[in-house]
């Protein structure tokens, strides 16, 4: 935009420049009132359960942290909702399931404990119950496998073994020379 263009509309450079910083201001001066203002409501327990609450919840911008560690307008907005529901008087509960029914069950940070999820929570428990039991069939094969070897004598032959050693003494008596 242009300073003529500026001056069609009436206002001065200066005045539009103004404008425009205020706008910015805005932006991030409103959010965070909102937020400090709902944050000196809450009582001590009540400010705990907010932040347990936000690190149950993933961003559901990208879906990659939890909305305590994500930095997006997004999960601020979550906070202030989360804290708004909490102030409310809403149990963890209640506050989870308004969550999970307008973003799906994908904005929780932990699988549920019913269903499909169980097997996030059961699997690697049998799992290695079942390696254990693997380990420990392979190590009792391996004793019995010991237990059954019988000692075989080997035959000593004394006149072959005298003839050996002359003759490994004559080699040997031949590299001295």
């Amino acid at each position: 935009m242009s300073r003529a263009d500026v001056k069609g509309l009436g206002l001065g450079y200066p005045a539009l420049l103004l404008s425009a910083f205020l706008v910015v201001a805005a932006m991030f001066v409103v959010p965070g009132a909102a937020w400090a203002a709902t944050a000196d409501t809450l009582s001590a327990e009540q400010e705990s359960l907010a932040r347990s609450l936000e690190g149950e919840l993933i961003a559901p911008c990208c879906y990659t942290q939890t909305v305590a560690e994500h930095d997006s307008e997004k999960a601020e907005e979550i906070k202030a909702q989360i804290r708004s529901l909490v102030a409310s008087g809403s149990d963890k509960g209640e506050i989870l399931g308004f969550f999970k029914e307008r973003y799906g069950s994908q904005i929780l940070a932990a699988p549920e404990k019913s269903g499909f999820g169980l097997m996030a929570y059961l699997f690697p428990t049998l799992a290695t119950l079942v390696a254990l039991g693997a380990i420990l069939f392979v190590i009792q094969r391996w004793r019995r496998r010991d237990e059954s070897a019988v000692a075989v004598p080997i035959p000593v032959n004394r006149e072959g073994s005298d003839q050996a050693r002359a003759r490994l003494d004559e080699e040997l008596r031949r590299f001295d020379d």
